[in-house]
């Protein structure tokens, strides 16, 4: 994931299986972001 008017850039890299659900990655980036 890359931010958007952020400098420097703020990246995140999260790797999740693909069978995941949508439900289940928005849980994930919410906890990854703090």
């Amino acid at each position: 994931m890359a931010f958007r008017g952020f400098k420097p850039k703020i990246w995140k890299r999260t790797l999740v299986p693909e069978n995941l659900l949508l439900s289940d990655f928005h849980k994930i980036i919410q906890t990854t972001m703090g």
